[in-house]
């Protein structure tokens, strides 16, 4: 896993960062009991918050 500091500079919030994660997230499909500690982890790592709700969706 990558420090969280390059997660925080590579996943921070700009609009382009939104489109990639929406890209990545197409062909992983998660469950819903399963999303939340994903969610938890990356914004722990540094991922905006929006972003990790992209993701999640």
């Amino acid at each position: 896993m990558l420090p969280s500091d390059v997660m925080a500079e590579l996943l921070g919030g700009s609009f382009w960062t939104y489109i990639i994660i929406a890209l990545a997230a197409i062909p992983v499909y998660i469950c819903s009991t399963a999303v939340v500690p994903m969610m938890a982890l990356l914004i722990a790592s540094g991922m905006a918050l929006m972003g990790a709700l992209i993701f999640w969706h």
